[in-house]
């Protein structure tokens, strides 16, 4: 299928989704994005308190402002998701084991050994926050490394 074909389907077919239509529908589907918190705005979550001490490390490091600012929140934003997925994980190798348990089969080791595929696949698709969240901070020190970079070069040329 061309581009073009596909492009005037996918139109087609975002005009004729409308949604949840029932009430529960809907009341479903406004929590979707509270599940984890992970796009919620970091100064409203409970990381939110360690802004300022990171904030407090990088300025000893001879940041300005606003590069303190946004590498301590990319910092932060990466913290938050690792922790949320490591406990994901936790909480998915507990319950793989307790089934394993229940079914006579061993405990962690052997569930380890033997991974269901739907929760590997799970794992493996719930990581994009993370990844997401690494490349936000990889890029955040990249641009402060160029700027820095710029600065020295500008200094040195004088």
């Amino acid at each position: 299928m061309s581009d073009l074909k596909r492009q005037k389907a996918n139109r087609h077919n975002a005009m004729q989704s409308t949604g949840p239509r029932s009430d529960e529908g809907k009341r479903r589907s406004s929590v979707n994005a509270m599940r984890h918190g992970l796009t919620s705005p970091l100064e409203s979550s409970l990381w939110a308190p360690l802004l300022q001490p990171i904030e407090a490390l990088l300025a000893s490091e001879g940041l300005d402002k606003s590069q303190q600012r946004e590498l301590a929140a990319c910092i932060l934003n990466y913290e938050r998701n690792a922790d949320y997925q490591r406990l994901r994980y936790e909480s998915k190798v507990k319950e793989l084991s307790s089934l394993h348990v229940q079914a006579g089969k061993g405990g962690a080791e052997e569930c380890l050994s033997t991974p269901s595929w739907a929760m590997v696949a799970e794992l493996r698709n719930a990581d994009r926050h993370l990844r997401r969240a690494a490349n936000q901070l990889i890029k955040e020190c990249r641009g402060l490394a160029n700027r820095e970079l710029s600065v020295v070069r500008a200094e040195s040329t004088k």
